[in-house]
Order: structure tokens, then C-alpha cells, then sequence
């Protein structure tokens, strides 16, 4: 993982080969674009647990 960051801060982070789509490996994270000023995420999946996942796993 690359943490990114300038001297205003920090910037994002990148995951270099996180994921594969069709034979190829892709970049993953969360970053600032500065040409255009906006964050962007590539390649995330975020996952919340289930009240009845907790419960059967427990």
C-alpha cells in the first residue's frame, strides 16, 4: 500500500495489484484527483455485518 500525501496533507492511498478483471491486475484505493478537485475510490468493496450474521456466528 502507498500512502499519499503533500505538504497540505494527506491525499489517499493506493493498493498497487488489488484486484485482477479479465487476466490483468488493477490498482485499488482512495485518492484526490488535483487536476479536477474531487476524491475518487477504484476498485472497493466495503462490507457491513448483518445483525443475523452476528448473531449466528456468536
Amino acid at each position: 500500500m502507498t500512502v499519499i500525501g503533500s505538504n497540505e496533507g494527506l491525499k489517499g492511498f493506493k493498493i498497487k495489484n488489488a484486484v485482477q478483471f479479465y487476466g490483468k491486475w488493477h490498482d485499488s484505493g482512495i485518492w484526490h484527483h488535483e487536476q479536477y478537485d474531487f476524491w475518487t475510490g477504484q476498485d472497493i468493496n466495503i462490507y457491513f455485518s448483518r445483525v443475523e450474521d452476528i448473531e449466528i456466528n456468536e
